[in-house]
């Protein structure tokens, strides 16, 4: 229904209807889940850049703070380099059951 309504408001605004596009949920097929909930690993994903206004760093440094009360989980950061990127890697890959997954 919001996209009903949000499509009759962009044309009310004077965008084409041909030139709109629902895009549900607006995420890649390629991150639904594949393993019914039951059968998942307690893994905590983190998908996104590795820009310092992210607060990555800030995320690594309390989990490994945290670790003892987190030792039943995986952390695994996926997502496109920054300088910062190398740095974070290097400190926190396979340590404190964090690891970096796929990157560009």
């Amino acid at each position: 229904m919001y996209e009903k309504n949000l499509r009759y408001e962009l044309v009310e605004f004077g965008i084409e209807p041909s030139r709109i596009k629902v895009v549900n949920l607006g995420v890649d097929n390629k991150f639904r889940f594949i393993q019914p909930y039951g059968k998942r690993e307690d893994v905590i994903d983190y998908i996104g850049s590795f820009n310092p206004r992210k607060g990555v760093e800030r995320l690594l440094y309390d989990w490994r703070e945290n670790f003892d009360k987190l030792k039943k989980f995986k952390l695994i950061l996926h997502g496109w380099g920054d300088s910062q990127f190398n740095y974070l890697f290097n400190k926190f890959n396979n340590k404190f059951n964090i690891f970096f997954g796929n990157f560009t």
